[in-house]
């Protein structure tokens, strides 16, 4: 049996013996990636279905101006390409690079179907991350809409206060990896935080936000609209 790859999201509700006739039913190649090696290159073709089983990985997008933005860092037990191995454009997205020493399972899209239709819960677990990262991705996609940085941050914290019902709430997230999901700089970010802090508009106590005008906040975003 492979390591770890019972805890993949793949295999949840699936008995270990079933997990181990799926696998042994079909087949796949464990590969292992040094520190900065990448596993694939935006743009290639996605015809495996690619299952971290130790390691760490980070994924870039490289936009028209050359410029690579952070999309994510996915740690094992994670998958990649699950949105990409079928459909009319089976290519990678993205960039994907090894942050540490990676070993990872590759399944060819043919047996991914053939254990499709052998398993039914693990085509149903496959279904539900497409999903999961088709809206992660909807979502990414939403912050590259935004020109400036603070229509990004306003766009984040009435989104963020409409999920918690509350005009204070605690971000989970570092200035580093709201940084990352932004795509910007981590110095812009607290400057434009500091900035929506000094004009009355918000009040930040470390990870403590609360918005104090939702009206002018919301103009930012408001105001992006127009100029497009």
């Amino acid at each position: 049996m492979i390591k770890n790859i019972e805890k993949c999201k793949l295999f949840a509700g699936i008995a270990y013996g079933d997990i181990l006739n799926l696998m042994e039913s079909v087949h796949y190649r464990v590969m292992k990636y040094q520190k900065n090696q990448l596993l694939a290159y935006q743009s290639t073709p996605c015809n495996e279905l690619i299952i971290l089983i130790e390691g760490t990985v980070v994924t870039e997008m490289t936009k028209l101006s050359g410029n690579s933005v952070k999309i994510a860092d996915l740690h094992a037990p994670d998958c990649l390409a699950v949105a990409f191995i079928f459909g009319d454009d089976q290519f990678f997205p993205v960039d994907v690079t090894a942050s540490t020493e990676v070993t990872a399972v590759k399944i060819p899209k043919s047996s991914v179907l053939k254990m499709f239709a052998t398993n039914q819960q693990f085509l149903s677990n496959f279904l539900d991350m497409v999903s999961s990262r088709a809206q992660y991705l909807t979502e990414k996609m939403k912050f590259f809409s935004f020109q400036t940085i603070k229509g990004k941050i306003a766009y984040f914290l009435l989104k963020t206060a409409g999920e918690k019902q509350s005009d204070s709430f605690t971000i989970k997230q570092t200035q580093i990896e709201l940084a990352d999901l932004f795509g910007v700089a981590r110095p812009s970010l607290a400057r434009s935080l500091k900035n929506l802090s000094d004009e009355g508009l918000i009040s930040v106590n470390r990870k403590e936000i609360t918005i104090l005008n939702k009206k002018e906040l919301a103009s930012f975003m408001q105001y992006e609209n127009r100029i497009h």
